[in-house]
Order: C-alpha cells, then sequence, then structure tokens
C-alpha cells in the first residue's frame, strides 16, 4: 500500500507503476473520487492477493482494516502527525509485524526525524 496527497498523485503515480512493471506486479488504485462498491472491489482484490501495489491517499488513512498487511509506504510526507500514524498504522496490526517506509526529501528531513521524536512510540530505523 502507497499514500500519496491527492488524487492527481495517485492517478500519476499507479499510471507510472503500471507502465514501469507492465502486468508482472498488478497496479491499482483508489481515491476518495472512486464509487463506494469499486472501493470493495479494489480492497478484496488487494486483500486477496490479485492486485499487489494498491496506491490511494488518505480516504484508506483510517477506519479501513485489512489484515496482513507487510508494508507500508509514504511516499510523500502527511501534513501532520496524526495523519502520518493514520496511515503508517495500516501495517503491523493486531500484534503482527509490519514495515512503514517514508520518503522523505533532504530539505525536510531534520524537521521529520525532529516531529516524529517528539510523538513516537515504537524504535524506527533511518536508512
Amino acid at each position: 500500500m502507497i499514500f500519496v496527497h491527492s488524487k492527481k498523485d495517485v492517478d500519476r503515480l499507479s499510471s507510472l507503476l503500471k507502465l514501469i512493471l507492465q502486468d508482472k506486479i498488478q497496479v491499482s488504485h483508489i481515491t476518495r473520487n472512486l464509487a463506494s462498491n469499486k472501493i470493495q472491489t479494489r480492497l478484496n482484490m488487494f486483500q486477496n492477493g490479485q492486485i499487489q501495489i494498491l496506491v490511494c491517499s488518505d480516504v484508506l488513512a483510517r477506519g479501513i482494516d485489512i489484515p496482513n498487511i507487510d508494508c507500508v509506504i509514504l511516499y510523500d510526507l502527511p501534513k501532520n502527525i496524526r495523519t502520518y500514524t493514520h496511515r503508517i498504522g495500516r501495517t503491523a496490526r493486531a500484534g503482527k509485524i509490519g514495515r512503514s517506509i517514508t520518503i522523505v526529501e533532504k530539505e525536510r528531513l531534520q524537521m521529520f526525524r525532529s516531529t516524529i521524536k517528539s510523538h513516537r512510540r515504537n524504535k524506527l530505523k533511518y536508512m
């Protein structure tokens, strides 16, 4: 699962991944504009492995429980720590181990580290 800020970013990143991966790995996307039946269909396909990469906006950051998500990627920084917590909370649910990877621009890295340090409950590893 990959989180981005906007519908435009969802469309752009999912199109790029589809182009690069050329159906070797199934990629789909979910945004707030998608009909609820299509959202549910794509979530089911993601959950049962028919879709391996799901690019989404914050529409899936809260209130969605998809078991067995091993890794969540934050392609861009969320606007606040609460959204960050909700995004990374899609993995490591119900006592399971999971990973979250946050892509941070060099210019924003120190600010990101300070924010996380002041709110952290879990041990973070920086790459």
